[in-house]
């Protein structure tokens, strides 16, 4: 046990450190801050002009072979963009930086993707034990179903929930993607069709500028033709906490080096991957046309949202443009979805922007001008506002990022809270909607403290028709109301050296007895043994065969409430010795509700006390707390009364 005192003592600094999921940001953060910003621009003004000059000689090459595919995805890679695909630079680019699954990437974008089957996810990452989509229905079966699935959805009409307007507005998008060659020109209905059509709908969106906007959506789902494919992987996705990671690398090694926060946005994602021939039969639509009075039927060139297979063909082209972007201009990108943001030297910033647009848009595809914005100190990012501040008191620079959610998608959840509110039920598809949200939130701001406060409101997701608001689920709905409110951004330091690291040690055993350890940086160790009898607030605990569980959580609580003012404004590693409570205090929250509000105990303490938890599990046998646990002296430290 003393050893492994010893130990976090000499490590606890590096227990702090955020680790790198993607090395391609780590490696690009890392030459970032090995390099004066004078050499990264004279080395993104060389690799610009090489890749102008590679594109002037290969364009001719680029149209031939361009000239020889199949119309239809002759089309697609035409459609919408400024200039065709540039096929021969794509290939020799994806080769100069290579890039994972380059040649099959190719193969797929000049033949067509994969629009059911077994689904091609990356080939970068490990397959996982068991799919995470099987494949639910054979084409034959499909097949003979057609005709009862096609009489089933030309018999729904137009959704009740969409005006007159909408509707018309799902047309004429329709109508403008047939303009543009993506789409097949319109048909009459197939009554007894070979192959089931799949419905388009609508539904409505919040923009990143805090508008609602319409997004048709085909609904591959109720045509079963989902069911048709099958993915062996989970995609990964580009996270703030990854800028985080790189932001604080570069600064801990370029303490004074100012950083702006570069983002862009794909256009028209999805529909820059073309279907494959053989496919095509399946991607027949049926849209409502509002004065017909009638559906219309079309047919998908590229993939539509709404198509399983969309998400993972996007995926393979989406990390590819980001990975030449990164790498030709030195640029930690991170890609969720279409969106891709990094944090880069404020020196020479706008013209990395301006070779983004131009690489991007020479391949042949697009980035969203006015969703590209000059590099800043300030923006939004995936609906979060991001702040840098720089700060210098006594000669010391020090940097943090303010992190709080948009305030235009904050109005639009706060608005839709007090409607529920003051009816006095949610509905499971109002609950589904904002616990999506209250957890995207608190992945990407809040962190635990806001993953606590979800569980009753996912409860109701599953309620038959409606929840009434009243205990748990009500106390998690004002929580959110009134974070929602006031929009409260956490810190988070970047780059400068922490202050004094603190570690606790929690245990308890099964008869009720619990103990902590506080070893802080410059102060003298203390520890504490009780009794979860002993203690002020009465938990009310479920029966259970065992209350080890919740007697591990209280005395994680009564740990950090007895040590809070010791811990205030600092970074604490704590220890814990049982599997469970580690995991729950690391995502927040917990299934057991008695065991959620213990969690939620500790979570707000430490935001109250500004305290950042980094918990760790430990063996039992090398937890120190172990021993006051049970009631006995740990030969280390004073001790001390856990009622102080």
């Amino acid at each position: 046990m003393n050893s492994h005192v010893e130990w976090a003592k000499t490590h606890a600094r590096e227990l702090l450190s955020d680790a790198f999921e993607d090395a391609q940001i780590e490696g690009i953060s890392q030459k970032i801050s090995t390099m004066c910003t004078r050499d990264l621009a004279a080395a993104r003004l060389k690799e610009i002009k090489h890749i102008r000059r590679m594109s002037r000689l290969l364009r001719a090459e680029s149209d031939r072979r361009l000239s020889k595919l199949e119309p239809h995805i002759q089309r697609v890679l035409r459609a919408g963009r400024k200039y065709p695909l540039h096929i021969a630079l794509l290939e020799y680019l994806l080769e100069r930086y290579q890039v994972p699954g380059r040649y099959r990437l190719l193969q797929d974008l000049t033949e067509g993707f994969d629009f059911i089957g077994d689904i091609l996810v990356d080939e970068n990452i490990e397959p996982a034990d068991k799919a995470i989509r099987e494949f639910l229905v054979s084409e034959e079966q499909l097949t003979r179903r057609a005709p009862k699935i096609s009489e089933k959805l030309t018999r729904i009409g137009p959704s009740k929930e969409l005006s007159e307007q909408d509707v018309e507005d799902i047309f004429q998008q329709t109508v403008e993607e047939i303009s543009l060659g993506r789409m097949q020109q319109f048909e009459e209905v197939d009554i007894q069709p070979d192959y089931p059509p799949t419905r388009r709908f609508a539904v409505k969106q919040l923009s990143s500028k805090g508008k609602v906007k319409l997004r048709p959506i085909d609904d591959y789902l109720s045509s079963e033709i989902n069911g048709l494919s099958r993915v062996g992987k989970r995609i990964s996705v580009g996270k703030i906490s990854t800028m985080l990671s790189s932001m604080k690398l570069i600064k801990q090694r370029r303490p004074k080096q100012k950083l702006v926060i570069i983002k862009s946005d794909f256009k028209a994602a999805y529909r820059a991957c073309p279907i494959k021939k053989k496919h095509l039969k399946w991607t027949k639509v049926i849209v409502w046309d509002p004065k017909a009075k009638k559906y219309r039927q079309t047919r998908h060139f590229c993939m539509p949202f709404g198509a399983v297979s969309a998400v993972y063909a996007w995926h393979r082209v989406g990390q590819a443009l980001t990975t030449i972007l990164s790498t030709a201009l030195s640029i930690p990108f991170n890609r969720y979805v279409d969106d891709i943001f990094a944090a880069i030297p404020i020196e020479g910033a706008k013209e990395a922007r301006n070779f983004c647009l131009e690489i991007i848009e020479t391949l042949g595809f697009t980035l969203e001008e006015e969703k590209t914005p000059i590099p800043g100190p300030s923006s939004v990012v995936l609906g979060v506002q991001l702040d840098i501040e720089e700060r210098e008191m006594r000669g010391n620079q020090s940097s943090v990022m303010q992190v709080s959610i948009d305030e235009a998608k904050a109005a639009h959840w706060l608005e839709k809270i007090q409607a529920i509110k003051a009816r006095g039920y949610i509905t499971s598809k109002e609950a589904e909607s904002i616990a999506g949200r209250a957890n995207f939130i608190s992945q990407m701001v809040l962190g635990p403290a806001g993953a606590s406060r979800v569980r009753a409101i996912y409860q109701a997701v599953y309620q038959s028709d409606r929840s009434t608001l009243e205990g748990e689920l009500l106390e998690e709905i004002d929580w959110w109301q009134g974070y929602l409110t006031t929009r409260r951004p956490v810190t988070i330091k970047l780059g400068e050296a922490s202050g004094p690291v603190t570690i606790i040690y929690s245990d308890a055993e099964g008869t009720g007895g619990i103990g902590g350890v506080i070893i802080p940086e410059h102060q003298n160790i203390q520890w504490f043994r009780s009794n979860v009898s002993n203690i002020p607030k009465k938990d009310r605990l479920h029966p259970r065969k065992t209350q080890i569980i919740p007697y591990e959580s209280i005395a994680a609580r009564e740990s950090i409430r007895r040590w809070k003012t010791i811990a205030a404004g600092k970074d604490v590693v704590m220890f814990i010795d049982n599997q469970s409570i580690y995991h729950s205090l690391r995502k927040g929250r917990s299934k057991a509700s008695d065991i959620n509000l213990i969690l939620r105990d500790i979570l707000d303490i430490a935001a109250k006390h500004d305290v950042r938890i980094f918990p760790y599990w430990v063996p039992s046998s090398l937890n120190i707390s172990d021993l006051p646990s049970r009631g006995d002296d740990p030969g280390i430290g004073r001790e001390v009364s856990i009622l102080w």
